[in-house]
């Protein structure tokens, strides 16, 4: 049984148009039984809303630093550490989150870039 830290991030409620008073005629709550508590959403890492929809990319990696990621990885999974990483994504996730955010704080008044039209894809132009 793995005994990960729980993830940081921004907590968000369950059901934040929930209210304590109950609508006329209704029956009582059934009685509480013993059951696992609600899993709280968390933000993960580059995320604004709860579970947003991943979009998938390829990038390629030195293999220096892909053994190094795949040794933190290793690390984080079986150690608790303060910053909660479970997983190469949630590393990697939070370096270009970093960097993101870097940029557009000083270069774009702290705004995200508008996106552009199309990227290119693929490798780069062949170099010497």
């Amino acid at each position: 049984m793995s005994t990960r830290p729980p993830r940081k991030g921004i907590k968000i409620s369950a059901d934040p148009f929930q209210t304590d008073a109950a609508p006329e005629n209704t029956p009582p709550p059934p009685e509480p039984t013993e059951t696992a508590p609600a899993k709280e959403q968390i933000l993960r890492p580059g995320e604004t809303t709860f579970a947003e929809k991943p979009f998938k990319m390829t990038v390629n990696l030195p293999a220096s630093l892909s053994t190094r990621l795949a040794g933190v990885t290793a690390f984080v999974q079986m150690n608790e550490t303060p910053d909660g990483f479970n997983s190469s994504t949630d590393i990697v996730r939070t370096a270009i989150t970093v960097i993101v955010e870097r940029y557009e704080r000083e270069f774009n008044d702290g705004q995200p870039f508008p996106p552009p039209r199309a990227l290119r894809r693929g490798r780069g132009p062949k170099s010497g």
